[in-house]
């Protein structure tokens, strides 16, 4: 009967297949599977044969299996645990839990089926052990590392639970450094990957004896998606602040320098990009000296900013640049050198999402008293600014975030004095008489940028002689509908007219 059931079920036809779950196929099988282990262990091979039809069967589709599952699952996996147990130590063992795992992964794609495995210890124990066992069919492990990503996938509120499993992880870990399985490795990779997008797991798996060094391992793999899945992992565990130290100063700084290899060197965008994010990622506080004195990361992180061909990559490399600034502001030789490659970058022609990443991140920076003196006091960062935020097709955001980082400069009194220049002038009056739509913030910060810089008695000559200006500022004056920006523009042109 069996044989012959075999014959007609191997067909790998998802339609055919989802009408014999339908006519409840499934709900037999399960049934004789739990008559046939209540018979004994003499039964061994008729229990094999089940677990086979039912991995043809649920070649069915996700919906189907679905709803099979809701019907049948908890029996079922009730049924797969106490079927382990039976079969461990006979000959069968190995070519039932091919079949047995076969069945789970087929399920693990559905996520009501991936949740209630997370909540079976037994579940996790049979993955587990299948990875572990050196002598486990090779098919049964390849499933096993696939339902547990597919697991990880789904189980998000779970993943601490999974990561916590007792000898999950060292099983993981293992088949990353067994040579030979590099689909095995891609799976295994691909699950140290979701575990590490959950925020509660980051700080414990960098705690793991030897996961970065796997890590490290992994980056030089010759699969791609093994590759990718390793540096997707670094820059997720690096996203917690704790880790960012580990992970610059693991052994004597490997990680960084395959990172900025990675940047410069890798022929995949996707790696070049995610390791400019894990470069980002690393710079707190207490890191970004040691980062920005390490081989030449800036300069690497500015060539990917100007010469990459994946503008992707490039806005990770700027935002990396901009985050190691916004540490750096107590460390002049450093902070100088950032600076002089985010002009660099904007000097470069970069393409417009590039510009508008370098405006924002120099707004946000603006933002901070701290750095608003090195701004101004750079030779040539005010003019470069004003260079990118002058092209006929900038962005309302491009001039929205450039004239609030004018206007927060300019909030230093120290460096009014210094802000000051024919060119920053043309372009705030220009932005502050643009009447094109969605641009009345500009506006406003242009017109209290240039009321800010009046402010200086030794500014107003200039201002004065200004094309424009007084007449942005009154016309702005007499359609403000806030009444103290109002007053004080009126008070502005009153201190400019005598300069006239």
């Amino acid at each position: 009967m069996f044989s012959q059931a075999q014959t007609v079920f191997d067909h790998k036809i998802e339609a055919l297949h989802d009408i014999e779950v339908k006519e409840g196929i499934v709900s037999s099988l399960c049934l004789q599977l739990g008559y046939v282990l209540n018979k004994g262990d003499h039964n061994i091979q008729e229990i094999v044969t089940i677990f086979s039809l039912l991995a043809l069967i649920y070649q069915c589709s996700d919906k189907e299996k679905t709803r099979s599952f809701l019907e049948n699952g908890e029996d079922l996996f009730r049924l797969i645990a106490y079927a382990f147990d039976n079969v461990r130590d006979t000959q069968y063992f190995d070519w039932c839990t091919y079949h047995v795992m076969r069945v789970m992964r087929c399920l693990s794609r559905t996520k009501v089926a991936s949740l209630s495995m997370v909540g079976k210890e037994e579940m996790l124990n049979i993955i587990r052990i299948i990875i572990l066992d050196s002598e486990s069919n090779l098919g049964a492990k390849l499933d096993a590392v696939a339902t547990l990503k597919n697991i990880t996938y789904y189980a998000e509120n779970d993943r601490l639970k999974i990561l916590h499993h007792p000898g999950l992880m060292d099983a993981l870990i293992r088949l990353c450094t067994v040579h030979g399985d590099e689909m095995g490795k891609e799976f295994a990779s691909a699950v140290i990957r979701n575990l590490a997008m959950a925020p509660n797991t980051k700080i414990p798996m960098v705690e793991h004896s030897c996961l970065l060094d796997v890590l490290v391992e992994l980056t030089d793999d010759p699969d791609l998606k093994t590759r990718r899945n390793a540096i997707s992992a670094i820059g997720s565990l690096a996203i917690a602040d704790e880790n960012s130290l580990a992970f610059v100063t693991h052994g004597e700084g490997i990680i960084l320098q395959i990172m900025q290899r990675l940047v410069e060197e890798e022929e995949d965008s996707i790696i070049r990009r995610r390791a400019a994010r894990a470069l980002r990622c690393f710079g707190r506080k207490e890191t970004v000296e040691m980062i920005v004195d390490c081989r030449n990361i800036v300069d690497s992180l500015c060539n990917v900013a100007m010469k990459d061909s994946s503008i992707e990559a490039q806005i990770e490399a700027i935002e990396a640049l901009a985050c190691y600034i916004s540490h750096a502001h107590e460390m002049k030789p450093y902070y100088s050198k950032m600076l002089d490659a985010m002009v660099n970058i904007a000097n470069s022609s970069p393409p417009p999402s590039c510009i508008e990443t370098l405006i924002k991140t120099l707004n946000t920076l603006s933002c901070f008293e701290r750095h608003r003196k090195p701004m101004t006091d750079h030779p040539d960062l005010l003019q470069t600014v004003s260079k990118l935020t002058k092209g006929q097709k900038t962005s309302v955001t491009c001039l929205e975030q450039a004239s609030s980082a004018f206007y927060n400069l300019s909030c230093d009194e120290e460096a009014r004095e210094t802000m000051i220049s024919t060119d920053l002038l043309r372009l705030l009056v220009s932005i502050g008489s643009n009447d094109l739509e969605g641009g009345s913030l500009s506006r406003t910060y242009a017109v209290r940028a240039l009321v800010n810089l009046g402010t200086a008695e030794s500014n107003r000559i200039c201002m004065a002689q200004e094309e424009g200006l007084l007449k942005c500022l009154i016309q702005f004056a007499s359609v403000s509908e806030d009444s103290a920006t109002k007053d004080e523009v009126k008070s502005s042109i009153i201190k400019l007219i005598p300069a006239l």
